[in-house]
């Protein structure tokens, strides 16, 4: 079921009539993996910041980008000297180097290939809280194990952004790799709970007989890795939420992780405040409605 739909969008932008597009900061970029908002982006509704260590996937970003993109070649974490491990499969390549125990565990082969580290490269890590970064509010991030330190790098922005999108992970591909709990436990501090999973991708374990198990693939794959997972924040207390906040997490809610509950339940708390009126929310109600003729 195709979820997104540009005139669903449109009528809540329409409505809400919020005073600047949506914007969206993009730490872990990379134009070879369609964004979760891409489609909300493709409807004019957003603007992008994103940040991209590699050379040859910022200058690809660079090459593609449009007029509401703005690309920046570093690395987002803690403002700290760090070292870039680059790997041979570039999606691997981290601040932190890759976990030899956890690439045992999951069998010889291509796991040790692709996370092998070809290069390391010096460099300063730039804070999410630093001047030059305007505010934000959604955050994209995939750090590949750095997120906690992007997060303590960003309080003061992410206190006023309404929610993060990170790959969290369930087990250490990378030594030393924060997961899932300290990703929850950070966010938290900053008033943010955990909202729901996006996907949840399982891979297949290495073993002598793998290539002669002739079970469907959906049956080889048994171990959780990482996915992306959505925290909003205030969601215990919406009243404290600005207006603008309020509007921009219903858009993101309707349009990149497809909450329509949260989207309803914001929109409750707008009408109380006579942003938006009880009929413009049973029209939206009456589009989403639509979703069960498809």
């Amino acid at each position: 079921m195709k979820l997104f739909e540009e005139t669903r969008s449109k009528y809540l932008a329409e409505i809400l009539n919020p005073s600047r597009l949506t914007r969206i900061c993009d730490i872990g970029a990379n134009p070879v993996n369609s964004p979760p908002y891409k489609s909300f982006f493709d409807t004019g509704l957003c603007e992008v910041i994103g940040f991209e260590p590699g050379s040859e996937t910022f200058e690809a970003l660079q090459k593609q980008k449009t007029d509401r993109e703005t690309y920046i070649q570093a690395a987002v974490g803690d403002g700290s000297e760090q070292t870039l491990n680059i790997c041979s499969n570039d999606a691997l390549t981290s601040l932190l180097e890759p976990n030899v125990d956890f690439l045992n565990y999951m069998g010889v082969g291509r796991w040790h290939r692709q996370a092998k580290i070809v290069d390391t490269l010096p460099l300063k890590t730039k804070k999410l809280d630093d001047p030059e970064i305007p505010e934000f509010d959604l955050l994209k991030i995939d750090a590949q194990g750095a997120e906690v330190m992007v997060f303590e790098g960003g309080k003061k922005k992410l206190s006023s952004a309404v929610a993060v999108i990170s790959e969290v992970a369930y087990v250490p591909l990378y030594t030393h790799q924060p997961l899932i709990g300290q990703q929850i436990e950070s966010l938290q501090s900053i008033g943010y709970i955990f909202h729901k999973q996006l996907h949840l991708p399982q891979k297949p374990m290495g073993s002598s007989k793998l290539n002669d198990l002739k079970l469907p693939q959906k049956l080889k794959r048994d171990q959780a890795i990482d996915g992306d997972a959505v925290f909003i924040r205030e969601a215990l207390s919406f009243e404290r939420l600005k207006d603008e906040e309020l509007k921009h997490m219903v858009l993101l809610a309707d349009g990149v992780f497809f909450s329509f509950t949260l989207a309803l339940r914001l929109l409750d708390e707008l009408e109380k405040r006579d942003i938006v009126s009880s009929e413009q929310i049973d029209n939206y109600v009456d589009v989403l409605n639509s979703l069960n003729n498809r």
